[in-house]
């Protein structure tokens, strides 16, 4: 997870930027480039049955994203943003879509993806499960339109690709407190009612989301 890790760090250094000292500006900077690094010719890993790997995919394209907005003249500026595109968009995708010719970003889907790690249904399985915490992880890549905004830069297509389709069976499962029916088994706790906040607030004001600012307020 260190991606996830070096995001969040990364992030913080961003808004603390005129605060750190020359050397830890050096350090964070150096900790998100390398990191970023690591993906740029790797191919994002796909699977459907009992493990997907779409959240992976997600928060391992947090930190590139962060780097290509935060560093608008490194060298490298140009490969992290197609490379940030690439992870993002293999995250909550179908068998369906890896055959489309639709247009995402600039290239046809079938040109983006190898695999799906998403049912034809838009549920996903993680923990031998079809396990709507995870499928909850649409989050990860709606969370990354902060980067984009603080560079002032466009937010891609594939930050929103397939998130209402999968918010639309979160919606079907939801309880009247917001918590989520688990039909297949919860191995985590239960009534973590609280942990959906973003989610919902994230759909509510990016994807103006009626039914989301309701679950949100509840």
């Amino acid at each position: 997870k260190s991606a996830m890790w070096a995001y969040s760090a990364g992030r913080a250094a961003w808004l603390l930027w005129d605060r750190l000292d020359p050397k830890l500006q050096w350090l964070a900077a150096r900790m998100i480039s390398d990191e970023a690094d690591r993906f740029i010719d790797k191919t994002p890993p796909t699977q459907v049955l009992l493990d997907t790997k779409a959240e992976e995919n997600a928060w391992d394209s947090t930190v590139i994203a962060l780097a290509c907005n935060m560093f608008p003249h490194h060298p490298h500026r140009a490969i992290w943003q197609q490379t940030a595109l690439r992870w993002q968009i293999s995250s909550f995708t179908t068998a369906a879509d890896v055959k489309s010719d639709r247009l995402i970003d600039g290239k046809p889907l079938n040109a983006w993806l190898t695999g799906p790690n998403m049912h034809d249904d838009y549920t996903l399985e993680n923990h031998s499960r079809v396990h709507p915490d995870y499928m909850g992880t649409i989050r990860i890549n709606l969370h990354q339109k902060l980067v984009y905004d603080w560079a002032g830069n466009p937010e891609p297509q594939s930050l929103t690709f397939n998130t209402q389709k999968v918010y639309a069976n979160l919606k079907k499962l939801a309880l009247p407190d917001g918590n989520f029916v688990y039909p297949n088994g919860q191995d985590w706790q239960r009534h973590r009612n609280a942990d959906w906040l973003d989610l919902n607030t994230l759909m509510a004001d990016e994807q103006n989301d009626a039914q989301a600012a309701r679950l949100m307020r509840i």
